[in-house]
């Protein structure tokens, strides 16, 4: 979990630098991308810093940027059925449930906030601090096109980068996904065909690591 915290937090180096910000709060930056300098050079902090990790980095991100903060979690389930495993569970959703509190409950920085994940995961044990959330599932129509590629969304990338001939292939291939009434393509299968298609339009295609 600090590894998470730490690598996504020092995406935001450029918070040391800002002038907007008081030095408290750059320390508040710092703790966040501590390194243990005993040779794991590992991610390290206090738990108590860890729940509170997200609602910082957004209260500072907000002073940066001059507006609210999106933040969008995926897969918040994993370190839970980690945990599980591991039989340390019941710290692990304590451990969740503050930090999720904290971002999502008593944080003036946040606009709106998207959480992802497998297991339904019960209300009463994660979510207990939080105001109502909507819960969609693979079966509701509300967000069901936003779950990956629709078909038009396919086409008119096949047609931008002179690949239309190539769409029987891109529908056998990474069709079939349903979520509520819509089907959809996985994103990162499309793009990943198109990208490695010589031409010269892809330059614009990039992929994370």
């Amino acid at each position: 979990m600090c590894s998470v915290i730490g690598n996504e937090a020092m995406r935001f180096q450029f918070l040391l630098d800002d002038n907007r910000l008081t030095k408290r709060e750059k320390e508040q930056y710092k703790q966040l991308v501590c390194v243990d300098t005993s040779g794991t050079e590992s991610f390290r902090m206090p738990d108590s810093v860890l729940m509170g990790s997200l609602k910082v980095l957004s209260m500072l991100l907000e002073k940066h940027y001059g507006q609210k903060v999106i933040v969008l979690i995926d897969e918040y389930d994993v370190p839970l059925a980690k945990a599980n495993e591991q039989h340390y569970y019941d710290k692990m959703v304590l451990l969740i449930r503050n930090m999720f509190e904290q971002v999502l409950k008593t944080n003036d920085s946040l606009y709106f906030a998207v959480l992802t994940g497998y297991l339904r995961v019960s209300k009463e044990s994660i979510f207990t601090g939080l105001n109502n959330p909507t819960i969609f599932s693979i079966t509701d129509e509300d967000c069901d096109s936003c779950f990956g590629f629709t078909d038009e969304e396919v086409r008119n990338m096949l047609s931008y980068y002179d690949l239309s001939d190539k769409y029987d292939t891109i529908k056998e291939w990474y069709d079939g996904y349903r979520f509520g009434d819509a089907d959809v393509y996985c994103p990162w299968d499309v793009v990943n065909y198109v990208s490695q298609k010589p031409r010269s339009k892809l330059r614009g295609i990039k992929l994370a690591a």
